[in-house]
């Protein structure tokens, strides 16, 4: 009996390789190439090790760029170089491909949210128990969790990355194609100097 037929819920790691120069560039003014990739690599595994915990669950890595599967191979079985032109694509390419392998719920996250807990993640699984998507808004107006029952063609078509209408602008996808969602907790991303600090001062990095 395989995996896929065990388990009927897929969870998808996004992750870039913590490589200096190629991680959280709009922090390395501040913290220099090493800073923000030392930073961004303390985050990944503690994301990582969190994630572990969840029972029942495959984990999928995703990762870019090409390179770096034996790192990433450490953490999970299934670990696979992310594929497409841009974030959307690559992002549904990875769902497609997962719920070709025979699972019924699948939740992407980020790599760079510190105070993701297994619980978070868990909780996203429940609201597709009633809802077709489900998503983690984050502070800055995007979104760190997206969650899916089948492969939504055109969710992220058109969709302004690293705005803050990123949300916004992907609910209204949902709502055109007709389709019922949910939200998990509300977090915020490691992206910017600012987010830097408000995550420091809440001692979560």
């Amino acid at each position: 009996m395989t995996g896929a037929k065990k388990r009927k819920d897929a969870l998808i790691v996004f992750a870039k390789a913590p490589k200096e120069g190629l991680c959280k560039s709009r922090l390395i003014p501040w913290l220099g190439k090493k800073g923000a990739t030392k930073i961004y690599k303390k985050v990944l595994e503690e994301t990582l090790h969190n994630l572990s915990k969840l029972k029942e669950k495959e984990i999928f890595i995703f990762y870019t760029p090409r390179g770096h599967r034996s790192y990433f191979s450490q953490y999970a079985r299934r670990v696979f170089l992310q594929r497409g032109r841009g974030l959307g694509q690559r992002m549904f390419n990875a769902f497609k491909r997962v719920f070709s392998m025979g699972y019924e719920r699948v939740v992407l996250v980020g790599s760079d949210i510190p105070g993701l807990t297994e619980e978070i993640t868990e909780e996203a699984f429940r609201v597709l128990a009633e809802k077709d998507l489900v998503f983690g808004p984050s502070e800055d107006g995007g979104f760190y969790l997206v969650g899916m029952r089948s492969p939504v063609e055109g969710l992220f078509e058109g969709v302004p990355w690293s705005s803050p209408v990123t949300l916004e602008v992907t609910l209204k996808r949902a709502k055109e194609g007709g389709l019922s969602v949910g939200f998990s907790s509300t977090l915020s991303d490691l992206d910017t100097i600012g987010d830097y600090l408000r995550l420091r001062k809440r001692g979560l990095i």
